[in-house]
């Protein structure tokens, strides 16, 4: 921050000269303040320069923020429009960069050791705002929206750093990440594809699971008379929200929840679905192995296994961890499973366009088959229903 605070007139150079530089701007004003209140909270008067840069830059700040997310009109709506076509690869570098100054130094709110870290979150959102509207522009466009836009809006989420914390440093820690609400995968709704599968009839019958089914949405949507769904969860407060919020429902009957570990929990019946999103990112990727073979043990032999794949794209640590279409062939493949079809998630949301596909697998009967009679030429074949065979 001090690197940042000593160099503040060359960054305000740099902004008057670009739109593209306004959303970086607002970063350092954001700094600015919390540095001007932390050294108030400590009975310090801000430096002249702090409050002199702080004011200076906030009238255009205030004007970009209302471009971005108030009702505009056709001028606003043009100058907002002219802002994000001119945002071109190198302020995304550049921003990213800032970022991760800014995150380097303990006390920034974007840094996850933040005790404030909710403060920052509308000079973060403004930046990701102007992203997902650049991508939003491409996709209309019929480009493809670069790898660093689509890595940034992971990576520089305010929620998502302290959730990521929270995962790798606390025991317990997505049981206190749904206590402290930083839930940043919950949708607040069903998935679309989801809603649209069942209502036109594309998803299996018979007895379901959803494994960190979370808030229960998924769970609720796909529950039916023809279909009796589980929905799994590791935290005791996630469960209890999902129950909560679908305990009332006309379709209760056909739903249950459980709070359970995946990767220990042997459910008394297999299911002939098991969807999964935002799980298979969630569990570090050494793990993922363990995840195909508990699908496996889980899931009927003539069972389908659906995968919304998110997120596609080229950020590193996690979770969410960087997902393709090759790293779950390459677990399940080994298993037998096939891809039934692989497609573009169209009804995904928001930022989540174009970082998503949706995979539909069943085991080869054919591979299963032939691993049957091996194993009872061998003399090594068991009846184990945990198996799936």
């Amino acid at each position: 921050m001090r690197l940042l605070s000593s160099s503040w007139a060359s960054l305000s150079v740099a902004s008057s000269t670009t739109k593209a530089a306004v959303p970086y701007r607002k970063l350092w004003i954001g700094a600015t303040n919390l540095r001007m209140d932390k050294k108030r909270e400590e009975g310090k008067e801000p430096g002249e320069k702090e409050r002199e840069g702080s004011f200076k830059f906030k009238p255009d700040v205030h004007q970009v923020h209302q471009l971005l997310t108030t009702e505009m009109s056709e001028e606003c709506s043009k100058q907002r429009d002219n802002m994000i076509e001119n945002v071109d690869e190198k302020p995304i570098e550049l921003a990213i960069l800032i970022m991760r100054l800014l995150s380097s130094v303990s006390w920034v709110p974007f840094s996850v050791a933040s005790s404030t870290p909710k403060a920052a979150a509308p000079y973060m959102q403004l930046w990701i705002g102007a992203t997902n509207l650049r991508m939003d522009k491409k996709g209309e466009e019929g480009k493809e929206p670069s790898a660093k836009a689509r890595e940034a809006i992971i990576e520089f989420m305010p929620d998502v750093h302290q959730m990521q914390q929270l995962v790798a440093t606390e025991s317990g820690g997505w049981e206190k990440c749904w206590e402290q609400g930083l839930t940043p995968w919950d949708l607040g709704h069903p998935t679309p594809i989801i809603l649209h599968l069942h209502q036109t009839g594309a998803l299996p019958k018979g007895r379901a699971l959803v494994p960190g089914c979370g808030s229960g949405y998924d769970v609720v949507a796909m529950a039916c008379s023809e279909r009796y769904v589980v929905g799994l969860d590791v935290s005791h407060t996630a469960t209890e929200k999902a129950i909560e919020l679908s305990s009332s429902l006309p379709n209760s009957s056909y739903f249950t929840f459980l709070k359970a570990d995946f990767f220990t929990w042997h459910p008394p019946e297999l299911f002939d679905l098991i969807f999964d999103y935002t799980f298979f990112c969630a569990i570090k990727p050494e793990m993922r192995s363990r995840w195909a073979c508990k699908v496996q043990e889980m899931l009927k032999p003539d069972g389908e296994l659906i995968t919304l794949m998110y997120p596609i794209s080229d950020h590193v640590g996690g979770p969410p961890y960087k997902v393709s279409v090759s790293d779950y062939e390459e677990v399940l493949h080994p298993l037998g499973f096939k891809a039934v079809t692989i497609v573009d998630n169209e009804l995904a949301i928001g930022a989540r366009k174009g970082r998503e596909k949706l995979g539909r697998w069943r085991r080869d009967t054919n591979t299963l088959d032939a691993r049957s009679s091996f194993l009872r030429e061998e003399g090594t074949l068991s009846i184990d229903m945990n198996d799936g065979f």
